[in-house]
């Protein structure tokens, strides 16, 4: 499968060929890089709440909770209502990283993902449960969608986390501890048990064992008589049994393969990636081989010790007067990052005398899509609009600058439907406050910014009078006036 572009008219015709059913993996045994201060009490790769051996997510039966503490639930989001829409697999390596499959993250930006940690029944809030945003995304740079080549992605959370007997990592390989063929190893997680069928609400598990690569070429070779090919590469583990009746399965994908290591721990072998079908003869399960990524993996976890400069900016007190240049940003939760619900919260900036406020939305920008709800919206002191901002999340590329004189106020409100909002939390906004001295009193310009003087080459395509309108109505920045702005050559540079 892993060259598999190479039969894409054979592959057409497979219909037991389950693309979805890229899996997920568990994490091994490693020493990693040292995270921001959070104690660690626990050692990688334990469980002490794993009660009992459980057997196959096909068809099989519930795991403890707590069984598998570095498991984690991924979801995406949908981009127009912010609600769940897909689901994967993943494993905690570290207080602040996770991993995951390639084709789980693939195209996706920061916002449109979250992640629970010691998550058991998925459709229930517990206590146990912890939901995090997504602060960096690394899908590995040899991946291949069509061969499943180099299928295997690095998540970083915003901070890392506080570990407890719920939420724990696993180790990584390593190099002097190879998995052997026949090893028991587990896979978990809350995907399909049976072809074509719905993903579970509680976790599952189940015991397959560990394949030779010649095993695996040779089971999927005739179980598969399409394909004459070596499916197996050295970035490939396989696991499953030669009747089959044990398996992840859709919905598993980027969830962990867990072995148990020389030191009686659990180290992340694989990474659930694709099969064909689910638990069927001759054909096990295939992962993406951990070990060969780990050069990689530290090389990353060294790279970005630090999750991105949003996540670190302090959070700004609801009530602040802004009277000086600075950074603001909305308060979110300790624990999980994310900004909590019924919240109303207003900061006045009053600039200095003869001065206008100019505000930049900065580092991330995720509000409850729709706006139906949620709202931040920019008022003058005489309580007159100046802008509703968008409702959205993944990106600052709708939003202008905002250049208003006279003091202001920024409010922001959400709503109180907090048993609705299972995994859809948000992480907010953050501001740039800037003051610039007004370089004329006329009231034509008080929200304009001078025209500059055309170039010599240049046409303007639109009359300055329409461009100064939009200034003076803040709609520069608004889907109808960009393409107009843009256009007008010397005037109206707002976009």
């Amino acid at each position: 499968m892993s060259r598999l572009v190479n039969y894409v008219a054979a592959f057409l015709t497979l219909t037991t060929l389950c693309w979805a059913q890229l899996r997920p993996p568990g994490v091994p045994d490693i020493q990693v890089p040292d995270d921001p201060p959070v104690k660690n009490e626990y050692i990688c790769g334990t469980n002490e709440l794993n009660g009992r051996s459980i057997h196959r997510i096909v068809g099989g039966d519930e795991s403890t909770k707590g069984a598998w503490p570095w498991q984690v639930y991924l979801h995406g989001l949908k981009k127009s209502t912010g609600q769940p829409d897909w689901a994967c697999g993943g494993t905690l390596i570290s207080p602040s990283w996770v991993v995951t499959a390639a084709h789980c993250t693939e195209r996706l930006t920061e916002s449109m993902v979250r992640l629970v940690l010691g998550d058991h029944h998925k459709n229930k809030i517990e206590d146990e449960d912890l939901l995090q945003p997504v602060a960096r995304i690394i899908d590995h740079p040899d991946y291949d969608r069509f061969q499943l080549t180099g299928d295997i992605s690095l998540l970083q959370l915003a901070a890392p986390v506080q570990l407890t007997d719920y939420i724990r990592p696993i180790c990584l390989p390593t190099a002097e501890d190879t998995v052997q063929e026949g090893t028991q190893c587990t896979i978990s997680g809350w995907g399909a048990t049976q072809n074509s069928g719905e993903n579970n609400d509680v976790l599952r598990d189940a015991e397959v064992p560990i394949l030779s690569n010649n095993q695996c070429n040779n089971w999927l070779q005739q179980s598969q008589r399409e394909f004459d090919t070596n499916f197996i590469t050295k970035e490939n583990i396989c696991a499953g049994l030669r009747e089959g009746g044990k398996d992840s399965c859709q919905g598993d994908s980027g969830g962990p393969l867990a072995c148990p290591n020389i030191q009686g721990r659990y180290s992340l072998e694989g990474v659930v990636s694709w099969g064909f079908g689910c638990a069927d003869r001759k054909s096990p399960g295939v992962y993406t081989r951990v070990s060969e990524f780990l050069p990689w993996i530290t090389e990353m976890m060294e790279q970005y010790k630090d999750a991105p400069e949003f996540f670190r900016l302090e959070t700004t007190p609801c009530g602040s007067v802004v009277t000086t240049e600075q950074t603001i940003r909305l308060p979110v939760d300790e624990k999980t990052h994310l900004y909590n619900d019924g919240m109303d919260c207003k900061f006045t900036i009053r600039p200095p005398a003869n001065h206008k406020t100019e505000i930049t939305f900065v580092g991330r920008y995720a509000i409850e899509p729709g706006c139906s709800e949620d709202s931040l919206v920019i008022y003058k002191e005489s309580g007159a609009r100046v802008k509703k901002m968008p409702c959205m999340f993944g990106g600052l590329d709708e939003l202008s600058t905002i250049v208003e004189e006279g003091n202001l106020e920024i409010r922001f409100k959400s709503d109180k439907k907090s048993a609705e909002k299972r995994y859809s939390g948000y992480e907010g906004f953050a501001a740039k406050i800037e003051f610039a001295a007004v370089t004329s009193t006329s009231p034509s310009t008080t929200t304009t910014t001078e025209p500059t003087t055309p170039t010599q080459d240049c046409k303007d395509k639109k009359p300055l009078k329409k461009c100064k309108k939009a200034l003076r109505k803040n709609k520069c920045g608004t889907k109808g006036n960009r393409k107009k702005c843009r256009l007008t050559c010397g005037h109206c540079q707002v976009e």
